[in-house]
């Protein structure tokens, strides 16, 4: 149970998890500036400005969407099997 909880921790705290989530949230966010500065979502580390109500903002949250849901499947995977353990663990 405690490998599992590693695992989980070690992709939470994954630098390009947390790098997905902020940059799918400032895409997402409808208020402040025209223009802003996002990395693509194949290569986060290629920063592009663009603007807000392009077809591009479209397009990148698609792709940070698909990014982000192996993450989430990865993470459900894993508390799926903590349960599962604590459950025959504490039943």
């Amino acid at each position: 149970m405690l490998e599992i909880e590693d695992s989980i921790k070690k992709i939470e705290f994954n630098s390009d998890f947390r790098r997905i989530k902020a940059n799918l949230k400032l895409l997402e966010v409808s208020g402040g500036r025209a223009r802003i500065s996002v990395g693509i979502p194949d290569d986060m580390q290629d920063i592009r400005e663009i603007r807000k109500n392009s077809k591009e903002v479209v397009t990148y949250i698609d792709g940070y969407k698909v990014k982000l849901e192996d993450y989430n499947r990865r993470l459900e995977v894993l508390n799926r099997e903590k349960t599962e353990i604590r459950k025959q663990l504490f039943p």
